[in-house]
């Protein structure tokens, strides 16, 4: 059977190839839907680019359904009106269908299957409310209950649903009574990726390396936040060093930023970086840092899990799942990250507890424990496309 797959992400053309723009949606994904689809049909936002990336689609077995490139609020509002066109020819009996949302593609694809009593299976990656929370002002207030509600319109019509979370996505955007639900984190962690031990605590008379890991395209990972606590320990004496990997239009800005605020020599905004690279950073920091405004569950933490890293997050999203209440603070709060740093790094015992802990609980993320349950799913998934 055919799957048709549509989502938010923005996959590159070049002489007529296409490529993910991230490792999440390159083929190793695609071999998920593959084990079980004999094709896998993408409809999603195209842009034309002169640098193609490695993440090339080069299987036969998957096919792109180029949708015209759209950007930020007023575009998506935009495309609720001209993207029907583009679904009609794709929406027919005896495919799978599974929509990845929240986002304005998803949504207005439900619809079209809806009317034609075709039923689809969700996949529910994040929260809108949180995301348009960040914008701020009145634009936010509206904006975050149109997406709330038009999320839990899509998810209470549909016949199957994943979460990515394990309740906090379920208690927001419930499926309708008697629906199969899974709770499964798209993240996936080899065996080999896992340390055999946890990170020990720096002696008192070394500095201490902090990591952060998220794209600078927008603000959502609070790396303003981070900056601001970081003046904060400077101003306490405590000898710290940050690293910050990914990059994106608000990189330059903060650059700026840590300067202006006197911070300069303490972080290094390196840009986006590979896998290996973030691998060698985890492995040689102290203490992971994960502020995020907005989240669904965050690969980054995991993967810092992985390494035995003690980590400090926000209350948002699914990371209170991942973290214990002692490792989490409120959003957008320099002072509660800078405290929470200092409780970390002088508390000899909670660092170890956290450090051992979190390596302990990233074995459930390991691959060949998720691939069982999402096995379970995607059956599911074939049952009611049948």
């Amino acid at each position: 059977m055919k799957l048709v797959f549509c989502g938010e992400s923005v996959f590159l053309r070049y002489n007529n190839q296409f490529y993910a723009s991230s490792a999440s949606w390159s083929m190793a994904l695609w071999e998920r839907y593959l084990s079980v689809f004999n094709h896998v049909q993408l409809i999603v936002r195209v842009e034309d680019t002169n640098a193609p990336n490695k993440f090339l689609i080069d299987s036969e077995k998957v096919s792109v359904i180029p949708l015209p490139r759209y950007q930020g609020m007023v575009g998506a509002i935009k495309a609720s009106f001209f993207l029907k066109k583009y679904f009609n020819p794709y929406a027919i009996s005896g495919n799978a269908y599974i929509l990845r949302v929240p986002g304005q593609i998803g949504s207005t694809f439900s619809r079209i299957l809806r009317s034609k009593g075709i039923k689809y299976a969700v996949e529910v990656v994040g929260d809108p409310w949180d995301v348009m929370e960040c914008i701020g002002g009145k634009l936010s207030f509206i904006l975050k209950r149109i997406g709330f509600y038009q999320l839990r319109y899509v998810v209470k019509h549909s016949s199957v649903s994943l979460y990515v979370t394990q309740t906090k996505l379920q208690s927001r955007y419930p499926s309708a009574k008697g629906v199969e639900t899974y709770g499964i984190s798209n993240v996936k962690i080899n065996n080999d990726f896992i340390s055999q031990f946890s990170h020990k605590r720096p002696a008192d008379d070394q500095p201490v390396k902090l990591l952060s890991v998220g794209s600078l395209e927008q603000l959502y990972k609070a790396p303003d936040i981070v900056v601001e606590a970081l003046a904060l320990l400077k101003q306490k004496g405590i000898p710290v060093s940050m690293v910050w990997l990914g990059g994106g239009k608000y990189l330059t800005e903060m650059v700026a930023y840590a300067k202006e605020h006197n911070v300069s020599e303490m972080i290094s905004f390196q840009g986006n970086v590979d896998s290996q690279r973030v691998e060698q950073c985890l492995e040689n920091s102290d203490l992971f840092i994960h502020i995020s405004r907005t989240e669904g569950l965050p690969r980054a933490i995991i993967e810092a899990m992985a390494k035995g890293l003690p980590i400090i997050g926000s209350n948002v999203g699914g990371i209170p799942e991942l973290l214990t209440p002692n490792a989490i603070i409120p959003v957008n709060s320099a002072t509660a990250l800078a405290d929470k740093v200092v409780e970390i790094l002088y508390n000899p015992k909670l660092y170890d507890f956290l450090a051992t802990r979190n390596l302990q609980e990233s074995r459930k993320y390991e691959e060949s424990v998720l691939a069982a349950k999402r096995d379970l799913y995607f059956k599911q998934v074939l049952k009611i496309s049948q």
